[in-house]
């Protein structure tokens, strides 16, 4: 039987699937990663910090009258029903802090690069800043639009 493959998500593959807004970039990829996590195909962790960052992303939505206050409120509901495994490890931390020095992105971003390098995974994240940032040299990126299983 094959190993189930497993992915640290960002909180930017995250939020496409929990806003399914046609002006938000990357949904139907979003969707699809989504269902093939609920369906068991593949294994998605993150750092515990997700859980912060998906909160804010769908409170600046909230606040740009992108959605309404309940349905932010049902969508970060929706995202914590969903169980999604995040690792809370002191490694996530002392190790994002090297790969931010050495990639320069956020200290946030570089904790899901840290989490990916503990557990020899890719990355997967839509977030154009970051790509920029690593402009290819992280070995565990996969960008959004490369996704396939």
């Amino acid at each position: 039987m094959a190993e189930i493959p497993q992915l640290v998500v960002d909180a930017s593959v995250v939020v496409p699937e929990l806003l399914r807004s046609q002006d938000e970039p990357y949904t139907d990829i979003a969707r699809q990663v989504f269902t093939h996590f609920h369906e068991g195909r593949i294994r998605l962790i993150a750092p515990e910090h997700i859980r912060a960052e998906v909160g804010h992303a769908l409170l600046r939505a909230v606040r740009r009258r992108r959605i309404s206050a309940q349905q932010g409120a049902d969508a970060l509901d929706l995202f914590y029903s969903w169980q999604l495994e995040t690792v809370r490890h002191t490694g996530v931390l002392l190790g994002g802090w090297q790969l931010a020095q050495r990639y320069g992105c956020s200290f946030y971003d570089a904790g899901y690069l840290a989490l990916a390098v503990m557990n020899n995974c890719r990355f997967i994240h839509a977030d154009g800043k970051l790509r920029n940032a690593l402009r290819g040299q992280f070995p565990n990126e996969l960008w959004i639009e490369a996704y396939s299983l």
